[in-house]
């Protein structure tokens, strides 16, 4: 399942123009600290990797965080994290004090999306935002 994921996850990057489109409905509200819950290969991550202070991406295959970390390894702000915020502690995403949760093409796929986003607000420093799709 995991390698499927992967390589349908990849078929995304050749779709840039709805990329970019999505893209440009949030940009305005990304912060300067984010973390990227649920962000596969980073496609979205890599809209707005640059002109961040730091990206975390999230994800719960090990396969994902590997991709992730071997692309934006060359980002100076950016760490992939292997965690699934509906059945692991969040504590560990606190100590990075987001400004944006950034949860795109995901929340459907969870079974408890309130769980999900309490989770979410959960790692999210007062005044800070999250942004659904």
């Amino acid at each position: 399942m995991q390698n499927n994921l992967s390589e349908n996850l990849s078929k995304w990057d050749e779709i840039s123009a709805y990329s970019q489109w999505m893209f440009s409905l949030y940009e305005q509200y990304i912060g300067k600290r984010v973390v990227d819950i649920g962000c596969g290969i980073g496609t979205m991550t890599a809209y707005y990797i640059d002109g961040r202070e730091l990206v975390v991406g999230v994800d719960i295959f090990q396969n994902q965080i590997d991709l992730l970390n071997k692309r934006f390894r060359e980002k100076g702000n950016f760490k992939g994290i292997l965690l699934d915020i509906m059945s692991e502690d969040t504590e560990e995403l606190k100590k990075y004090k987001f400004d944006t949760v950034v949860c795109i093409n995901t929340l459907e796929h969870l079974e408890n999306d309130e769980l999900a986003i309490l989770k979410m607000g959960d790692v999210i420093s007062a005044g800070g935002g999250t942004l659904l799709y």
